[in-house]
């Protein structure tokens, strides 16, 4: 009996490994509670060698929310799905000629026998590296109690995001490659300007590439969509609850002396390891809402 109780402790150690909860396939598995009190699961998912952290998680409202972060290419995409209804059309602005025709006074094609079964939006933007630990990091996140609910230490100041281009995910590589493997065709996909511009600047990139992926949409003179029947401008708000958003270092022992230091940027990193011999030993977590600003061609796609 003692032997058979020796061999059970010894395989649930194996599996737990003493107490700390390792990825399932890869992915972790983190409980967050949101700021109504409510709990979703969160998987994140780091690829060392593409150099991608991927963080996906279902709201209550039946929308997904994928967020892909490309640290090679300093790009960020969030795929946000959410169910369509059965007497709405794909409203979307798909098309600059689209847009344009409508804007003329020009009417939808017929589609009272189709609707769209869920509604996919896209957005592709810039990020700086400290906004987020480094991959490597991401990679070697733990949990020791998986069924905790965890909560960010602190809330970033929300911010809004204006997309004015749309894209073609089939001719987006030289941007990110993550656009084409997370953003589907027929994905509402739109960047901004200064993403564009920041890319452009930063490569050599070929004009006929670029006239095939970009496509400028003016939504500057759209009326918000609560004071407009037709085309307008569209607010939909998108939170991250919970993401590693710095790392924590400990000063080892010297002199007696303790400490811990903060700090998510590369260089700001190395530069504490050398002079002050710290160690890695945790994160710190933040919760960001953004609102997303883009065009639609009717008040009822706007979300």
């Amino acid at each position: 009996m003692e032997v058979e109780l020796m061999w059970i402790y010894v395989v649930l150690c194996c599996c737990l490994n003493c107490g700390t909860f390792q990825p399932v396939n890869g992915d972790l598995i983190v409980n967050v509670r949101n700021q109504g009190g409510e709990s979703y699961k969160q998987t994140i998912r780091a690829n060392l060698e593409n150099e991608t952290v991927v963080l996906n998680f279902d709201s209550y409202d039946g929308s997904s929310t994928t967020l892909v972060i490309d640290f090679r290419n300093e790009i960020q995409v969030v795929r946000h799905v959410r169910l369509g209804d059965q007497d709405e059309s794909d409203l979307m602005l798909n098309s600059v000629d689209e847009y344009e025709g409508l804007k003329n006074g020009k009417t939808r094609r017929d589609v009272s026998n189709s609707y769209a079964v869920y509604k996919s939006y896209c957005f592709v933007t810039k990020f700086k590296n400290n906004e987020f630990i480094p991959v490597d990091a991401m990679a070697k996140l733990r949990q020791k109690n998986p069924w905790s609910l965890r909560t960010p230490e602190r809330t970033e100041a929300s911010q809004n995001v204006s997309f004015d281009i749309l894209l073609d995910p089939t001719a987006c590589d030289w941007i990110s490659p993550s656009i084409r493997l997370y953003c589907a065709s027929n994905d509402s996909l739109a960047t901004t300007t200064y993403a564009i511009k920041m890319e452009v600047s930063e490569r050599a990139v070929n004009p006929e590439e670029y006239l095939r992926a970009v496509r400028d949409v003016r939504i500057d003179h759209l009326l918000n969509c609560a004071h407009s029947d037709g085309p307008c401008l569209c607010t939909t708000p998108i939170c991250i609850g919970w993401y590693p958003c710095a790392l924590k270092f400990c000063r080892a022992r010297s002199n007696g002396v303790n400490g811990t230091v903060t700090t998510s940027n590369n260089n700001v990193q190395n530069n504490v390891v050398d002079n002050m011999k710290t160690y890695r030993c945790g994160i710190h977590t933040c919760r960001i809402c953004r609102n997303y600003l883009f065009g639609v061609t009717d008040q009822r796609e706007c979300v």
